[in-house]
């Protein structure tokens, strides 16, 4: 879990988003495109490893009581308190992440089939997708709480034989 706090001006949105335009290098990105960069490179290297891995996304707004998916252009979730949660938290939000291998090192270059700009690409349009409102010290502040989960399932496929002792 990490979490971003402060007051208003003091780059909580940079540095977990970063710049995330696209050609820019991983160490110009913020927290979260990294980790799913490596999320993803991880997962990739595991299905090559014999586990079977299907990891999913999901990314929403809470702005007062009303939660969006960020990831389905700001569609309406619910009252956080009523429906949201239980929504949030029983996947009704995720967004499936393609794997097919990985690069194993957190970078932008795909291999063996993972379009780790994919990933990238559905983390811009949630950014785009965030709302917007000035504070007296900001006039760029987001006034919401955004959540991102990452759910791992494994299971392994192939074993690996043991020498003989």
């Amino acid at each position: 879990c990490v979490m971003a706090y402060g007051q208003p001006g003091w780059g909580k949105p940079h540095a977990m988003g970063g710049r995330l335009a696209r050609g820019d290098e991983p160490a110009a990105m913020g927290v979260i495109p990294r980790a799913a960069l490596d999320i993803v490179a991880g997962a990739g290297a595991k299905e090559r490893g014999g586990v079977d891995c299907r990891l999913t996304l999901t990314y929403v707004e809470i702005y007062g009581e009303q939660v969006t998916d960020l990831l389905r252009e700001g569609r309406n979730v619910g009252a956080w308190r009523g429906v949201a949660v239980r929504s949030v938290l029983d996947g009704a939000c995720e967004m499936e992440v393609p794997l097919a291998g990985g690069d194993g090192d957190g970078g932008a270059e795909a291999a063996e089939g993972v379009d780790q700009e994919s990933v990238l690409e559905l983390l811009r349009g949630a950014e785009e997708g965030k709302r917007r409102a000035a504070t007296a010290m900001n006039e760029r502040s987001s006034r919401a709480h955004a959540v991102l989960i990452f759910r791992l399932r494994q299971r392994l496929v192939r074993r690996t034989p043991r020498a003989a002792p």
